[in-house]
């Protein structure tokens, strides 16, 4: 993820959803400003960043971005995409392996 951070940054800036195809979305919440009832205080307008899951389906933005920030081609920047998310699955996976592991030899 650390190598997409940025341009999932950028995206998040100016959209308010950012696609890492075949593994999840970033979607952002928007709050209006608010009267905070405990202390008299203004709240300004704020957001929130959600993962979904489920927005896996490719929308070009983030290879997009890629492209127009390396100055590489759309193909060479949805490859390095799609190699970031089979680097992110396997750390993933490995962590939940380790984590699973040591849960197993604490409760043996």
């Amino acid at each position: 993820m650390n190598e997409l951070s940025p341009y999932l940054r950028k995206l998040l800036l100016e959209h308010d959803c950012a696609i890492i195809p075949d593994f999840g979305g970033f979607v952002m919440q928007r709050h209006a400003a608010r009267h905070a009832t405990s202390d008299q205080q203004m709240l300004p307008p704020s957001k929130t960043v959600g993962f979904n899951a489920l927005l896996r389906t490719e929308d070009g933005l983030l290879a997009h971005e890629v492209c127009k920030s390396r100055h590489i081609s759309y193909a060479q920047a949805a490859d390095f995409v799609q190699q970031c998310v089979r680097d992110m699955k396997r750390d993933l996976m490995r962590r939940s392996e380790e984590h699973t592991s040591e849960l197993q030899s604490h409760y043996s």
